[in-house]
């Protein structure tokens, strides 16, 4: 996907956080299941990541671990499901955060030029190979 071949800033990324979060509440009031919305939630953390010069598969180790993890508290004592699924919503939104503050590369990579300033909605430039 090209699309996410991509680099996004923090103000962009803490749109789509944003408008992720906003989907999620509208959607709750008509007890409906927001599975996809892990996949937006994916796209903005590639995309952000790709702007820290790393690649975007970090994302499958960290949905990997908040898996097991959330499966590890299913199979725990009743008593402490509540505690083990506010740990894993921490680890996630600690995550969440650690993307949206840290300043990505201020030259090319291998993602394309770096972001402007502001919200960009439109793709970069391919970086110079």
């Amino acid at each position: 996907m090209s699309f996410l071949n991509q680099r996004i800033n923090r103000a962009t990324y803490w749109l789509f956080i944003a408008l992720i979060m906003a989907f999620a509440f509208v959607i709750s009031f008509f007890n409906a299941a927001g599975g996809g919305t892990w996949v937006v939630v994916a796209m903005a953390y590639i995309m952000r990541l790709h702007d820290l010069g790393r690649t975007g598969k970090w994302v499958l180790l960290v949905f990997a671990v908040q898996f097991a993890a959330g499966i590890a508290v299913i199979f725990a004592d009743a008593s402490l499901h509540q505690i083990g699924f506010g740990l894993v919503t921490l680890a996630s939104l600690a995550f969440t955060i650690w993307l949206g503050s840290i300043k990505g590369q201020p030259h090319a990579n291998l993602y394309g030029q770096a972001p402007g300033p502001g919200i960009r909605m439109k793709a970069n430039a391919k970086a110079p190979a």
